[in-house]
């Protein structure tokens, strides 16, 4: 009995190994049969990289289909047939599938294809079918990751929210303004801006469109939420470079007595006064010589009441003039009652603040703020603004200086 006992139990041993063997020879057959998405979606960001659109098209169609239909990878489908200009095939590969109203991304990818097509009202109907706000809150945390059921690491860096809803406002502002409705479109413009203060080209806008008063630019600027959105030294920096943006003309320069300065003749007082004089003197006359013509004519050959006609231009001005001035306040006003933040705000109170780690001392990429501002000197938008600043200051000569240099 002790002789079968033992011979059973060494069966079983050699049945669980064998089973054991054969499960694992099983999975190392499975792992060598399997297909990593993730090395699609890199060559297909690599074309990318290197501007061959039609060969990133190629693979980000399979991974489309590998994926089945993740919204990560359709966006960057049709974000490959957006920078090869086909808009309509954009707009339609997000459409079709219903991603315009339930992923942020490729709500706003399918707007722009519409708006590049010059298809406005459309694009409108697609910004305005459902609310960006609702897409962002849905989404976790502060990037825009992709589908849950997608697992492995991220082939792209993803946006942030606030800068995403600001492109959205932005592009919602170019498609009014394309409409002729501005004061809407400044509106989407100043709350860009709320949305993620590096939105630049929402400024460009209010200030290169002639949007705003000279005062009102100032407005806007002391209402920006810098103070939420950037430490310290980017919000310095930030404020450098905005306020270089704005109107040059309407700001007091004091005259520089050098000899690089360009003459300009001084009128005398005294000489305005008379001239002024002469002016008023001289439409007088004619208002006296017109009533007395008026008056020494019979009634029969009263000269009739004229029409108010008015020519084109002349209306336009007794528009404006009737018409009372579109303050920046209201588009303040709104992007306050919306709850995006404003200038006066806490940063508790701000919904999308952009929190980022302190800079280290160590990191190869930080600059004190000193170099930073001498460095930032010679940059464009730096260098053009102080060549207005003297070429509106009539100082021509420096003005052609700064721009030789």
């Amino acid at each position: 009995m002790m002789v079968l006992r033992r011979v059973e139990k060494v069966m079983r041993t050699d049945t669980a190994n064998s089973s054991t063997a054969a499960a694992g020879a099983g999975q190392s057959a499975d792992s060598s049969s399997l297909v990593d998405v993730d090395t699609y979606r890199r060559i297909m960001k690599s074309f990318m990289d290197m501007r061959r659109y039609q060969t990133a098209l190629f693979w980000a169609e399979k991974v489309t289909v590998m994926s089945n239909n993740d919204p990560r990878d359709v966006y960057w489908q049709a974000q490959c047939m957006f920078l090869l200009r086909e808009y309509h095939r954009a707009a339609y590969v997000i459409r079709s599938r219903g991603l315009d109203k339930r992923n942020l991304l490729c709500h706003y990818l399918a707007a722009e294809c519409l708006a590049e097509a010059k298809e406005y009202q459309e694009a409108l109907d697609v910004l305005n079918g459902v609310s960006c706000e609702t897409l962002a809150n849905n989404m976790a945390g502060p990037g825009l990751g992709r589908n849950e059921s997608v697992e492995g690491v991220a082939v792209f860096d993803e946006p942030n929210k606030c800068d995403v809803l600001a492109s959205i406002y932005f592009l919602k502002g170019k498609i009014l303004e394309a409409m002729d409705n501005r004061i809407l479109a400044m509106d989407c413009y100043v709350q860009a801006l709320h949305k993620s203060v590096y939105c630049s080209e929402a400024l460009d806008a209010l200030v290169q469109h002639e949007m705003l008063m000279a005062w009102e630019e100032k407005e806007l600027m002391q209402h920006i939420p810098m103070d939420q959105q950037c430490t310290e030294p980017e919000r310095k920096i930030l404020k450098v470079l905005y306020e270089s943006k704005l109107k040059k003309y309407y700001e007091s320069i004091a005259p520089q007595t050098n000899i690089e300065q360009t003459p300009v003749g001084s009128m005398s007082t005294n000489l305005l006064h008379e001239l002024t004089e002469k002016m008023k003197n001289s439409k007088n006359i004619e208002s006296n010589k017109a009533a007395a013509a008026a008056s020494s004519l019979p009634k029969c050959f009263t000269t009739p009441v004229p029409n108010k006609i008015m020519s084109p231009a002349n209306k336009i001005l007794d528009e404006i003039r009737n018409t009372p001035s579109y303050l920046i306040q209201s588009s303040l006003s709104r992007v306050s009652v919306l709850g995006s933040g404003g200038g006066t705000a806490s940063k508790q109170e701000t919904p999308y603040r952009i929190s980022r780690p302190p800079v280290s001392v160590q990191s190869p990429s930080a600059i004190a703020i000193g170099n930073c501002f001498d460095r930032l000197d010679g940059c464009v938008d730096l260098v053009v603004s102080k060549a207005e600043k003297f070429f509106y200051n009539c100082d021509y000569k420096k003005c052609m200086k700064v721009i030789d240099e």
